[in-house]
């Protein structure tokens, strides 16, 4: 038996595990649990062909960073035995299994070569792109007109696409300096630009934010050792040249939006008579046009049955008031919000509305510049009613305060691993939360995530697991390793990165890569190689 196991070429489905598991980031949770199937049976299998299964534990617990990326694992582990609810703490440590299990495997089976290594990065760069140019294709061609940027992403969430898109955006750059062929390098740039692009579509502000941070911090750490001369000037300047856009097309687009527009001829009646009402009611402003003046409730509710079969007392597609929604809609479009200005819509403008669409520029201005609207128009209803229901950049206000004051009520070592779901609704219950029921969710920043686990202990513990293996392989001095370690670092304040297993999956498969598939990183140990090439691997071994 043990002869027929040495006849299976193990490195050639470690390869292929690594390539699976690639392949399922950006598009399958399923493809990435079968990439790591393959993997932990590579090792398995092969640690018994070779009797040198022990060797191998042995090298995993010398292994100072992989016990560092596990410490957190084992941490959540250690608060099961605090829990209540012990069924969501399996789940949770399920989840989170990855973190120790990846780096497991791995430091068993050996680092890469470095035509591997390079082969390696350059198929992440090519699954991302695929991923991103099916996205595209999909939205326009299924959607048209009416997409959400939300299914720019249609396989995995558009957040965790983000972070793999900026991923592969500065290993592309990096290739494209490493790699001296012309028409190769011109390959990588104009990835490059559809990365940016395809961001830039997706409405993603906090991507772009985190891309312009870490470009400042590899130049901080790399600026005296790029060359040419040239090219150290023109880096800087470029970073300079993409905050001065950003800054002035924020304040631009916000001054358009918010510079109040005059109401041309303005009357006391509507056409038909009609008067309009008083509505006693917060300022607020939609692409420069009030949206309670002018509003003839009498009229809107006559004429809405000749323009859709959806009740206008109902909600739209996204689950809003549509009464709420035409208003913006038609302030959007600046007309008046009467029999008149609802017969001057057309019937795509009818479908967005009954779709949940509040604002025309929607449909008309993807991109940022509609991320922008609708984080301005989240500003004036958080402003006025002080109720962030519905609108994520200011939700998160209220899911930190949440997080925060379970935290302040279990300082030390949190409420438990399986117990995280029912503080968090309770907590909303006790401080009677302004937020709707469906919007009462967890954290979204994975420290006070940890936090109300495990408390101050666990958020230190957490922290530790990050920045040690970073430190101590010093990191910093890695181009890949640190735009990785800062895109993580960051995502952490606004995502639970680790509550599902896309996020872990970016964040420990990304850890690996750098600290232990990296070329020498690791001894490579025997695995039986098979028919592969032995003369492209290194000559050290791990011996029963």
């Amino acid at each position: 038996m043990v002869k027929l196991l040495q006849l299976i070429p193990y490195r050639f489905f470690y390869l292929l595990g690594l390539a699976v598991f690639i392949l399922g980031m950006p598009f399958s949770n399923l493809m990435m649990s079968q990439g790591l199937f393959y993997i932990s049976g590579a090792w398995l299998l092969s640690s018994i062909a070779y009797n040198n299964t022990l060797a191998r534990i042995k090298l995993y617990f010398a292994n100072k960073q992989a016990l560092a990326l596990a410490s957190i694992f084992f941490a959540l582990l250690i608060g099961l035995a605090y829990t209540a609810n012990f069924e969501y703490g399996l789940k949770d440590i399920r989840v989170k299994l990855p973190l120790f299990l990846l780096p497991f495997v791995i430091v068993g089976l050996g680092s890469l070569t470095d035509k591997e290594y390079r082969a390696f990065l350059l198929f992440f760069i090519l699954v991302v792109l695929s991923s991103t140019i099916a996205g595209y294709v999909s939205a326009w061609s299924h959607f048209g007109n009416m997409y959400d940027a939300r299914q720019l992403s249609p396989y995995i969430s558009n957040i965790r696409l983000s972070l793999l898109i900026i991923i592969a955006l500065f290993v592309a750059g990096w290739l494209a300096v490493k790699q001296r062929k012309a028409w190769f390098t011109a390959l990588m740039v104009v990835t490059c630009l559809w990365f940016l692009f395809f961001l830039y579509k997706l409405e993603s502000l906090t991507a772009l934010g985190t891309i312009f941070i870490v470009w400042l911090v590899l130049l901080v750490f790399n600026l005296k050792k790029v060359k040419p001369k040239a090219l150290r000037i023109a880096l800087p300047l470029l970073l300079i040249c993409f905050a001065a856009w950003l800054a002035i097309y924020t304040t631009t687009t916000y001054t358009e939006y918010f510079t109040p527009k005059e109401v041309a001829n303005p009357t006391a009646k509507t056409k038909y008579g009609n008067g309009y009402d008083d509505l006693q009611m917060p300022y607020m402003i939609e692409n420069g046009n009030r949206l309670w003046e002018y509003v003839s409730y009498k009229e809107l509710k006559e004429e809405w049955p000749n323009r859709s079969q959806i009740n206008i007392d109902s909600t739209d597609a996204t689950g809003h008031t549509l009464f709420y929604t035409i208003l913006r809609y038609m302030a959007s479009k600046g007309l008046k919000k009467d029999r008149e200005g609802l017969q001057a819509l057309t019937d795509e403008d009818i479908d967005n509305i009954e779709s949940g669409i509040a604002n025309a520029n929607y449909t008309a201005q993807r991109g940022l510049k509609a991320r922008l609207h609708k984080v301005f128009w989240e500003y004036q209803v958080y402003k006025a009613y002080r109720n962030p229901s519905g609108h994520s950049v200011f939700m998160r206000l209220a899911f930190w305060q949440n997080s925060w004051n379970i935290i302040k009520a279990h300082p030390l070592v949190g409420v438990g691993t399986g117990d995280v779901i029912d503080a968090v609704g309770l907590q909303y219950t006790k401080d009677n939360s302004p937020l709707e029921a469906k919007w009462r969710l967890r954290s979204h920043n994975q420290f006070l995530a940890i936090g109300i686990a495990l408390g101050f202990i666990g958020i230190l513990i957490f922290v530790f697991s990050m920045l040690y293996p970073y430190l101590s392989t010093k990191g910093y001095k890695s181009v890949l390793f640190t735009a990785f370690f800062v895109t993580a670092f960051l995502s952490m304040f606004t995502e639970d990165t680790l509550e599902s297993q896309a996020g872990v999956s970016f964040y420990i498969f990304f850890f690996c890569v750098f600290l232990f598939l990296k070329p020498g990183s690791l001894a490579t140990p025997q695995v039986g190689w098979g028919w592969w090439d032995k003369s492209q691997l290194d000559n050290q071994t791990i011996r029963k």
